[in-house]
């Protein structure tokens, strides 16, 4: 028998209401549809760290074919217009300060398409056919907004579509975002707030928009603005995956984020260079235990391939250390060896993959990353994601496999020379016999007594699924919090000493209608470990009381045979 107990949660006192990871939903007012969408990490393309804010419509579609013939197989669907498709085709990224962008609206003050950029938007079509292009390839369409109302729309006072409220009715300067004068805030007072994500969104929904990323909101925390735009999507009758940008998001609003939003940004940009990386791995471990299916902890685009090709930005020269006239139409910073470090944390961290180079132009190796599916298949498919250790020098991450017996293992050097990078079967949780296969080579390395090592580069990483014939069942202290580590898979729980600062005496567990049904004591023992069989316990939630000589410690565990 199996049986998985994994503590839930560490404290004196527990409620047994534990509800199950939130699934995101999408409904019609009326019929009640239910969407369930973003169950594993979007995977698809973006179009600002190639082109900024002048994407054209033939550069789109040539991402869509190019991922259509060569990605989609391997699981990659979203294609996505970023910042700008409603700008001048002079506009570029260094203008988002200017007073006043021109830009294009429709009669109800809503953005439309510049027509030169987007030619097929012309008549009053949107990005209805560009849209249809994209769907035509088997692919996703996707688009990006900001938050708040045009200041256009304001200036002429437009309509509300089915309101009777004017846009100048509802904006709020006080709300404007801090680096971009496109838009206005909009009261968060106003009944016309959802008056006017409600027109936007019924506009996308007859464009047959697939996802929305939604920008100057997240970091800002617009609560109401959020749960505008959230109710919005549900009221358009179209599932719309929803991504918030930008980060680095609170810790303090994490639950608001995993429960109302598909993806959203953990981080501020991230580009090509090593010292973005190593700032990523503290976001990513920060947020791991809030991973979970239809709202993913969005680590940011993937800047592979071909960069910046419309021109320099001087605040992304800036944070690279760089001239503006240096960073313009190249390849990516990045070099190769850094390029799998970054998928692979990305991977093993469950971040949706958005790839943010112009695929017609992008280095052969970057586009082969795209393809290896055992690494993609980790951010698909894994689950309890989180860092096991971390050095001065190299790091590692450990995932479940689902349904088998089996762990991947991410290992990092973080340093600036070559280096063994090792993992334990007992810091894994595993017994002392490991299967290991390399993901990244598609090779079987064979089997390991009590030690994996791998030789890896300097800013290397390797990604591998270790088998195993069973797991060792203990409880030990991990940053701070006590848990079952690992899952045990056998009969027995077995409590390692160093869970208490005293000896333990005594263990017990209650159910949740609050009986004690397994009371064993060790006072008279000697015994190094202490240990219950817990081989005839239903599943379900119990409490776990391990009372040593001066103190009693209370955990929450979830048991399944």
């Amino acid at each position: 028998m199996k049986i998985l107990l994994q503590l839930l949660l560490l404290g004196l006192m527990f409620s047994f209401s534990v509800p199950t990871p939130p699934v995101k939903t999408k409904s019609k007012t009326v019929e009640k549809t239910e969407y369930l969408i973003a169950q594993t990490p979007p995977r698809g393309w973006n179009s600002w760290d190639c082109f900024g804010f002048q994407v054209v419509e033939s550069q789109v579609k040539a991402s869509a074919d190019f991922m259509a013939e060569n990605l989609k197989s391997h699981g990659w669907e979203y294609i996505v217009v970023d910042m700008g498709w409603y700008f001048d085709p002079k506009i570029t990224s260094n203008d988002g300060q200017l007073k006043n962008p021109p830009q294009s609206i429709d009669e109800w003050g809503r953005l439309i398409p510049d027509t030169i950029k987007f030619p097929s938007s012309k008549n009053k079509l949107g990005l209805k056919p560009l849209a249809d292009y994209v769907h035509s390839k088997g692919l996703k369409f996707g688009i990006h907004i900001m938050r708040g109302i045009p200041w256009k729309a304001v200036s002429k006072n437009t309509p509300i579509k089915n309101s009777t409220l004017l846009a100048a009715d509802i904006d709020d300067p006080k709300l404007n975002c801090a680096w971009s004068t496109a838009m206005i805030g909009i009261s968060a007072t106003s009944p016309g707030m959802q008056d006017y994500y409600n027109s936007i969104f019924e506009l996308y929904a007859s464009w047959e928009i697939d996802y929305i990323k939604v920008d100057d909101i997240a970091r800002e925390f617009r609560e109401k603005d959020m749960l505008a735009i959230e109710k919005a999507i549900a009221n358009c009758g179209r599932p719309i995956v929803l991504s918030l940008s930008p980060g680095a998001v609170s810790l303090a609003h994490a639950d608001f984020f995993q429960q109302h939003a598909n993806a959203y940004r953990i981080s501020n940009d991230f580009w090509d260079n090593w010292s973005f990386i190593l700032e990523q791995f503290k976001y990513c471990d920060s947020w791991s235990k809030y991973i979970t299916p239809s709202h993913w902890p969005d680590a940011d685009m993937l800047p592979f391939g071909k960069l910046r090709i419309s021109g320099a930005d001087n605040w992304v020269a800036s944070l690279l250390g760089d001239k503006p006239a240096n960073t313009v139409n190249e390849l990516s910073r990045f070099s190769d060896v850094e390029k799998q470090t970054v998928f692979t944390l990305w991977n093993i961290f469950r971040s949706p993959l958005m790839y943010g180079g112009y695929f017609p132009e992008s280095d052969a190796y970057s586009i082969e990353l795209l393809k290896n599916d055992e690494i993609i298949g980790v951010g698909k498919n894994s689950s309890n994601n989180k860092q096991l250790y971390k050095t001065t020098t190299n790091l590692a991450w450990v995932a479940d496999v689902p349904n088998e017996k089996a762990k991947y293992i991410a290992l990092f050097n973080i340093s600036a020379t070559s280096a063994d990078v090792s993992v334990t079967a007992e810091k894994i949780g595993i017994s002392k016999s490991m299967k290991v296969r390399d993901l990244w080579s598609h090779t079987d390395l064979g089997s390991f007594e009590t030690t994996f090592s791998a030789f890896l580069p300097s800013h290397g990483s390797g990604m591998y699924k270790i088998e195993y014939d069973s797991l060792q069942t203990a409880v030990s202290e991990i940053r701070n919090e006590f848990e079952i580590f690992p899952i045990p898979a056998n009969d027995w729980l077995t409590i390692h000493p160093e869970i208490q600062s005293d000896r333990i005496t005594n263990i017990e567990l209650i159910n949740s209608a609050g009986s004690v049904i397994k009371n064993q004591n060790f006072t008279n023992q000697s015994n190094e470990l202490s240990r219950i069989n817990v081989s005839d316990i239903e599943n379900g939630f119990y409490i776990l009381n391990i009372s040593g000589q001066k103190s009693l410690k209370s955990y929450k565990l979830l048991v399944q045979h």
